[in-house]
């Protein structure tokens, strides 16, 4: 099996990257799909969309192109995996809207991000929606409380074949434990504000273009959030880079992006 490394960004419908990466303020993910082969559905954690909506994301894509959808915050922020209330009519409608891509052979990862206040205590709830989850889903975790780190829990991620989620944020260490057939890693960015309205260096990249490289035998999704003005795309566009995997098209946006912020 080929294993793959694929660098894109957290969601597409910035209006702010019109100009330095978009040409035009409409249809943004078919500009996307010229240069990157994965996104996130960062959109799907605030509202799902009709699985029409899928069918168009798909159309709009190429064959190679991966979705990486996020669960729903009614599911993991309001009902916290079903611990306040029961999520199996959001789960549901959720899964509806992924189908559609799943049949494409288009669907990635789904992002489970759990908020802060999900703790160890709750964990139980965890292992159980993994438990519920059909096996078309590939489940990846990302934590935001620290209690969660610990050898149980990521050992139990293991046992659900769950991917550990990685991340470079300001609350919780860049530990990247690989608990799946893939490894998965977000970039939040550091800022003391907001979080995202931060521009990486290539020097706090290297660590994890290393990191990257040492993965062996299992796909790697790596995901840039940081996209205040644009910053996600070319941090994504630079890692490619620094990997020795960017193509050609590639190489021109990030040169196109540089040279619009002059």
């Amino acid at each position: 099996m080929k294993i793959a490394i694929r660098v894109g960004c957290s969601g597409w419908s910035y209006d702010e990257w019109v100009g330095a990466f978009y040409t035009s303020p409409d249809r943004k993910l078919s500009q996307y799909v010229k240069v990157f082969d994965m996104a996130e559905i960062d959109s799907t954690f605030y509202k799902v969309p009709p699985p029409t909506v899928a069918r168009g994301m798909v159309s709009a894509s190429p064959p190679n192109f991966y979705f990486l959808p996020k669960f729903n915050r009614s599911i993991t922020h309001e009902k916290m995996l079903g611990l306040k209330g029961n999520v199996e009519e959001d789960l549901e409608k959720f899964l509806l809207f992924l189908r559609p891509i799943a049949s494409s052979g288009k669907l990635g990862p789904a992002l489970i991000q759990l908020p802060p206040y999900f703790s160890f205590e709750h964990s139980s709830n965890l292992y159980d929606f993994l438990q519920a989850l059909p096996k078309w889903v590939k489940p990846a975790v990302e934590f935001r409380n620290i209690s969660l780190i610990r050898s149980e829990v990521i050992l139990k991620l293991s046992d659900f074949n769950a991917a550990y989620v990685a991340v470079d944020e300001p609350l919780l260490p860049p530990y990247n434990f690989i608990t799946s057939d893939i490894s998965y890693i977000r970039f939040h960015g550091k800022g003391h504000r907001v979080w995202f309205d931060y521009h990486y260096s290539d020097e706090e990249l290297k660590p994890w273009v290393e990191e990257v490289k040492s993965i062996q035998s299992i796909n790697a999704y790596v995901l840039f959030n940081n996209h205040f003005h644009g910053y996600a795309v070319e941090n994504a566009l630079s890692f490619l880079t620094m990997l020795g995997i960017a193509n050609q098209d590639q190489i021109n946006a990030l040169k196109r992006f540089k040279s619009s912020i002059l």
